[in-house]
């Protein structure tokens, strides 16, 4: 019996991080900037505020989501995973009403084989045929708790300073 992999997509396969950073006008090239990136799982938040990230992806709508761009490692990640199991990718809206909508363009547009399932309680698809790849340690702590199987994914910004470094 194949396993099933589900995906996050924001931080995992795409760069929710850097829209944010780019519609906030936050400069990464701040290295204390850099390093709240770096470090921290909701550095926007950090940044600029909850709310002014709230504000500006609510004003910005499904148009945000569907404009995401893959992660650089997304499409090999996803042919690894596909080899191994049933993928597909498994998000949450938060509090955002166009988050379906937007995220189910990004997908049709980069990523169209993949189906998505979007809720806030991914801890409900726990099963030991069902591993979770996420960016947000408590979603992988709960998915476990539950019976599933998970991988804490390591922040995008270490990840790609490391392999600009070699490593």
């Amino acid at each position: 019996m194949k396993i099933r992999i589900a995906l996050d997509m924001d931080g995992v396969c795409f760069d929710c991080s850097g829209a944010c950073f780019k519609h906030l006008n936050i400069n990464l090239n701040d290295p204390n900037i850099y390093h709240i990136a770096k470090t921290e799982h909701d550095a926007a938040s950090i940044l600029a505020g909850r709310e002014k990230v709230d504000d500006m992806i609510n004003s910005l709508g499904s148009e945000f989501w569907a404009n995401l761009e893959p992660l650089p490692w997304a499409k090999n990640l996803i042919s690894y995973m596909q080899i191994m199991g049933d993928v597909f990718f498994l998000s949450s809206p938060g509090q955002y009403d166009d988050a379906l909508a937007g995220k189910k363009q990004a997908i049709e547009k980069h990523f169209n084989d993949v189906p998505l399932i979007l809720g806030k309680d991914k801890h409900l698809l726990a099963h030991k045929k069902c591993v979770l790849i996420d960016d947000k340690k408590k979603n992988v702590d709960l998915f476990q708790e539950y019976g599933g199987w998970s991988y804490l994914w390591a922040n995008q910004y270490k990840i790609l300073e490391n392999n600009q470094n070699g490593a």
